[in-house]
């Protein structure tokens, strides 16, 4: 069975503080368990894992200026994710990842909200533990 990015919320969402499971280290010790990731995923590894999860397509593009990776909703509510081509690959590793915990971020947000998210300046973690 595929776990899907809707399972990993659901399963963020059983605890009475959801938010507070969204400390980046925590995050990724559980975000690597729950999809069955290693350690150090290559970006092949997390390529397969946000697709087949739902999270985003991944792929390479040519960014403006000095922005390393972006992420948008697509009109049939996928999701694209692209890094900056030509980064050597442990840095596009990371991007894709930050796109992948600003998503999950997102999902939560909407899930305990019923709105989206800002994203400037949209309050950290410890500011949504009041409210959700």
């Amino acid at each position: 069975m595929t776990r899907t990015l809707e399972d990993f919320c659901d399963g963020l969402m059983t605890d009475e503080e959801p938010m507070t499971r969204l400390e980046p280290e925590g995050f990724a010790t559980e975000f690597a368990a729950f999809f069955g990731l290693s350690g150090r995923p290559t970006l092949a590894d997390l390529t397969d894992t946000f697709e087949q999860a739902g999270i985003g397509k991944v792929s390479p593009a040519r960014l403006p200026g000095d922005l390393r990776g972006i992420h948008y909703p697509l009109p049939d509510g996928s999701r694209a994710i692209h890094y900056q081509e030509g980064q050597w690959e442990a840095s596009s590793e990371y991007t894709v990842l930050h796109e992948g915990y600003e998503i999950v971020y997102e999902t939560l947000w909407l899930r305990c909200h019923g709105e989206a998210s800002v994203q400037k300046g949209a309050p950290r973690p410890t500011a949504l533990r009041r409210r959700c």
